[in-house]
């Protein structure tokens, strides 16, 4: 179902000074950490951008907003580690999203922030909708949507592992979604319908350099809180011995219901969503070209209501990695649709979208060390939007962005 913008009330959260200086304190604390435990690992990202944004609204630029701004686009809190040689556990926290999972009423906007966190993308996230929905319901879960990995996984053997808790939970973005938050500039509109964590168990068999992910999870929550299991399965496929990666994924929520225990009368709750990418990745030694369709539909056949919607991308995109991969240029390629089947939605309904992206990222030498990746970058993206409805505005939205990104780990891998 379409992320509405949705209102909610939380308890004044820590400020963004605070977490820079906890995360910065953990690294630290992280090198006592490694002397002690060398079989578990710390890792802190941050990455920041200066934007600069503008948006005009055709025909002949009736409308033009434009605004600067700095923004923590990105900042973690990893642990992980092995606990016996068969199980290990991942922990990974957003120190850049709200941390209370049962707020009590409303007062906040939520603002799209892509799948994986990425600010300022085109429709509300559904990590945050998930969170709390517009009845007020809270999450039943116990957990916010800034805890992105709470797991562990159990290798049986060579070729089966099993994992529980909170985690990635299905490859629906393709390989555009495969992607590290802070190296992402935007996402397409398809992919950034979807949640991209859920809490719930993981079944993996792997074989001849394949690996199938069998998800069970919760499932979207619904309007009273009412919730169905969500399914999902992905094959991240190994061609070539690794030049050709496919990815193909599908994944269901099924719709809830509620009974009327006098009348008998069952009533739909929610919207029956499904899934579906198929995507490849092609390896020229250090470069490589990727290509998905990303398929998100919601069917509501709820009372007095039709709404059904189809968000529908192509993703292209390509990285380079040049002079001993300390420069790395990438550009991107989108093309949105969007269809709305209801008559009664507000003035915009559906429409076409193209979205085209460049960047340029450059590693210092100077500034490598142990543990640590430094980076500046600088990007542009730029999107247009055609409406289908008579008489609607078409819609040029761009971001030009420079800044850094610096992780640290000490287990001196990215």
């Amino acid at each position: 179902m379409m992320r509405k913008t949705q209102k909610a009330t939380f308890a004044k959260p820590s400020s963004l000074p605070t977490k820079l200086a906890i995360a910065l304190s953990s690294v630290m604390a992280a090198q006592v950490f490694a002397a002690d435990y060398p079989n578990h690992h710390f890792g802190v990202g941050i990455r920041t951008d200066l934007k600069f944004n503008n948006s005009d609204v055709k025909p002949n630029k009736n409308k033009e907003n434009k605004s600067n701004e700095f923004g923590i686009e990105y900042l973690r809190l990893n642990f992980a580690g092995d606990l016996t040689p068969q199980t290990s556990y991942r922990v990974r926290f957003r120190l850049n999203r709200d941390t209370n999972p049962r707020p009590n009423s409303y007062s906040v906007t939520w603002k799209g922030a892509g799948p994986d966190g990425l600010t300022g993308t085109a429709a509300t996230n559904a990590d945050d909708v998930y969170e709390v929905n517009a009845s007020g319901a809270t999450n039943k879960e116990g957990v916010s949507s800034a805890v992105d990995y709470a797991y562990l996984t159990h290798n049986l053997n060579d070729n089966f592992a099993v994992r529980a808790g909170k985690f990635f939970w299905n490859g629906v973005c393709g390989r555009e979604g495969d992607y590290n938050g802070e190296d992402v500039y935007f996402y397409s509109d398809a992919c950034n319908q979807t949640a991209s964590y859920k809490t719930g168990i993981g079944f993996m068999p792997m074989f001849s350099g394949q690996t199938l992910v069998l998800a069970i999870t919760n499932g979207d929550t619904s309007q009273s809180n009412h919730r169905n299991f969500g399914y999902g399965v992905t094959w991240y496929g190994d061609i070539a011995d690794g030049m050709i990666q496919p990815i193909v994924a599908y994944a269901v929520d099924p719709s809830t219901e509620q009974k009327d225990n006098v009348s008998g009368t069952k009533t739909k709750e929610a919207a029956n969503k499904t899934y579906l990418t198929v995507g490849t990745r092609i390896n020229f030694g250090d470069h490589f070209f990727e290509v998905d369709y990303i398929d998100t539909k919601s069917e509501d056949d709820m009372v007095n209501s039709s709404m059904d919607e189809q968000w529908k991308s192509w993703v292209f995109a390509a990285r380079a990695r040049l002079m001993g991969k300390a420069f790395q240029p990438h550009l991107k390629y989108v093309m949105d649709e969007y269809d709305d089947d209801d008559s009664n939605k507000a003035s915009t309904g559906s429409y076409d979208r193209t979205g085209w992206g460049i960047a340029l990222e450059y590693y210092p030498e100077m500034l490598k060390g142990k543990g640590t990746d430094w980076r500046v970058h600088a990007a542009y993206d730029e999107r247009k939007t055609k409406f289908d409805m008579t008489g609607a505005k078409d819609v040029k939205d761009s971001v030009f962005r420079l800044g850094f990104s610096w992780v640290f780990t000490n287990a001196g891998t990215k």
